[in-house]
């Protein structure tokens, strides 16, 4: 930190130059470093809600990708069967099902609550179950089943990406998904789901 801030320090006025920094724990920042002249401007970039949710995933699930047979024969097109493939994943994720419940929550009024998976989205949490996806329809191909990514690879993988996290999220993190839901009752505690977390 004394380095970054004697570099930061150290810059003069230059034309169309930014500097940017980005962090996803804004409560490890150190004030120093948001102090006028140094990085004054501070810009929040939420969770992606079901439509961002959608674009990301169609950043990565591009019309190249191998699709299972079964998914190509039932749409018109390859890029008909990919959008329904983003539909679906993103569907599953943003669902209020009791299968897709990720933290119970206790609030200091006795009430209970449950986030769930969908609200703890991010970027890469979206490009890793994609990622994943793509390994498990490889191993699926090695071992003699179909070639082609399904949508019973993405729910296996996003399902799997939540529920093998061995530490739950941090409780800012758990906070801030309450504020951005428009909740801010004080909490009490909070528990993973059933079969989540260690």
């Amino acid at each position: 930190m004394p380095q970054l801030l004697t570099e930061i320090d150290g810059v003069e006025a230059l034309d169309n130059v930014i500097l940017i920094g980005a962090t996803n724990r804004e409560d490890m920042i150190d004030p120093a470093v948001l102090r006028p002249g140094r990085l004054d401007l501070k810009i929040r970039v939420g969770r992606p809600d079901e439509v961002g949710a959608a674009e990301i995933f169609a950043l990565y699930l591009t019309d190249d990708l191998p699709l299972a047979p079964g998914l190509l024969a039932a749409h018109a097109s390859r890029q008909e069967a990919v959008a329904w493939l983003v539909e679906q994943v993103v569907a599953d994720l943003f669902s209020e099902a009791e299968s897709n419940r990720y933290l119970k929550l206790e609030f200091e009024d006795g009430s209970l609550g449950w986030l769930h998976r969908g609200q703890f989205l991010s970027g890469a949490v979206i490009r890793n179950i994609v990622d994943q996806a793509k390994k498990l329809a490889i191993k699926d191909l090695l071992a003699g089943r179909p070639e082609g990514l399904s949508l019973e690879h993405l729910l296996e993988t996003a399902r799997s990406e939540f529920e093998d996290q061995l530490e739950l999220p941090q409780l800012a993190e758990v906070l801030d998904v309450l504020a951005s839901a428009g909740r801010r009752q004080p909490l009490l505690a909070v528990h993973p789901a059933k079969g989540q977390g260690a």
